[in-house]
């Protein structure tokens, strides 16, 4: 959903009508078919938008945008299922023309196809979504588009955001950012471009090479006015210059805040796209299928940045036996996953039955083993357990965790201090909270996994 930020309440209108709101406006849609989605997420997202009628009156707090005539959508960022049929280069094309009727529309746009999306949509008081009720009013097309403004701000206040967050099905996420006083910049690199020599170069050099001339040189490491935020989306392939990228980034903007995500798919037999548009292009609606874009936003902006790991559990839960700093040498599997496991190997191997041949004998191998494994319940080395595990993984997860390994740790720390209740049910694998870890180095003769210094005690 959106919102915005107004100033303190001053009794001075033309003070009071010279502040701007800073908004991010979210979209979502799940619908089959990609154009009706995409008209459905940004439809949504404008709904979010403060209205471009400069009202006179603006006491509850409400500012126009700018007025009607040089209003914008600074920036615009866009995910795309890779489950659509229709060609992913439909995409910028159909959210500038959708968003086309805010003001001047778009200004710039980054985004790319992933195999799940993470979004949020607006819920109004009483359950129903408030996306349709207000389009007129931030569009200010229909007969709603001169309604009262104290009466907006009220509805407003009843909408409530709800989160969403799906995988391998077809969605739509749209999020729409008015930002005043910042300036935005987006570029898009190939692995060539990226500077490898990043310590013997200036920060302009860098800057000019990563495709981003329009940016200002760091006046110096210790210039705490520099502290841009670096958005990037990568395809697959550049991770092996994603690095090279960071390292730049750090040593030439180094109070920068970095965020982003790697585009992605949801089979490996389609490809991640790129989408990237910038108004002072406007011919360039780019989809792109390798390098990386991004966007810089300079000025009146912080964030905080957060981590999500993009992983799934497997194996039980287990109690850490031996370990030394941030190395894990045994862990052992407790009761209640011991028993869970055996009845998933005996549900596995029901199922073996109804296979036949080859892919049948394999299955039930992997069921007589998982059962008779989990009847041990002794320490193990973790790298053991890991390489045991593996065996009873899909193909594709065996992939991903022969590259990766990570470990969730209990973020609760000791059980002095639990209740009996909560003990229990920890016992029982409910209510426990893992931060994850990705293991830095593992111990070929002994078996343990070292996490990364200082991650861990």
């Amino acid at each position: 959903g959106g919102g915005s930020s107004t100033g303190n309440e001053n009794d001075d209108a033309s003070s009071s009508a010279s502040v701007q709101p800073q908004v991010f406006a979210t979209g979502y849609s799940n619908n089959p078919d990609l154009h009706t989605a995409l008209q459905q997420a940004v439809n949504s997202a404008l709904a979010a938008l403060p209205p471009l009628s400069g009202a006179d009156g603006t006491d509850d707090g409400i500012q126009a945008t700018r007025g009607r005539s040089d209003a914008k959508i600074d920036l615009a960022f866009v995910t795309a299922s890779s489950l659509y049929n229709a060609s992913p280069s439909t995409v910028v094309p159909a959210v500038l023309s959708i968003a086309s009727v805010y003001g001047q529309g778009i200004d710039k746009l980054i985004g790319c196809t992933s195999g799940g999306t993470i979004s949020s949509v607006v819920r109004a008081e009483g359950g129903e979504d408030g996306a349709a009720a207000s389009a007129s009013r931030s569009t200010g097309k229909g007969e709603g588009a001169a309604e009262d403004v104290t009466a907006a701000a009220a509805a407003a206040a009843m909408r409530e955001c709800l989160p969403v967050e799906t995988e391998g099905v077809p969605g739509v996420s749209v999020t729409l950012a008015l930002l005043p006083d910042v300036d935005v910049s987006t570029f898009h690199l190939l692995s060539d471009d990226v500077p490898d020599d990043v310590g013997r170069i200036s920060t302009r050099d860098w800057n000019n090479a990563v495709g981003l001339r329009d940016m200002q040189a760091s006046k110096g490491e210790d210039d705490d006015d520099d502290e841009p935020v670096f958005l990037l989306l990568p395809s697959p392939a550049f991770q092996s210059d994603l690095d090279d990228l960071l390292h730049g980034i750090s040593v030439h903007h180094p109070h920068s805040s970095v965020i982003g995500g790697v585009a992605s798919t949801v089979s490996s037999l389609s490809r991640a796209r790129l989408f990237r548009y910038d108004s002072a292009r406007p011919n360039d609606q780019l989809t792109l299928g390798d390098g990386c874009i991004g966007a810089v936003l300079n000025g009146d902006i912080q964030v905080s940045t957060m981590l999500a790991q993009g992983a799934k559990p497997v194996g039980g839960i287990y109690r850490i036996v031996s370990g030394q700093d941030s190395t894990v040498g045994a862990i052992m599997l407790d009761e209640e996953a011991t028993k869970e496991d055996a009845e998933a190997a005996e549900s596995l191997k029901n199922g073996a039955d109804e296979d036949e041949g080859d892919e049948d004998d394999l299955l039930d191998a992997k069921a007589k083993a998982k059962a008779a494994y989990a009847k041990a319940s002794i320490p193990k080395p973790v790298l053991a357990e890991a390489n045991y595990l593996m065996k009873a993984l899909s193909d594709d997860d065996q992939t991903f965790m022969r590259k990766t390994i990570l470990v969730g740790l209990e973020r609760g720390g000791s059980a002095v201090g639990r209740s009996p209740n909560e003990l229990l049910r920890l016992a029982k694998g409910e209510g426990h909270r893992f931060s994850v870890h990705q293991v830095a180095s593992a111990g070929m003769k002994d078996g343990s996994v070292t996490l990364p210094l200082g991650s861990v005690n």
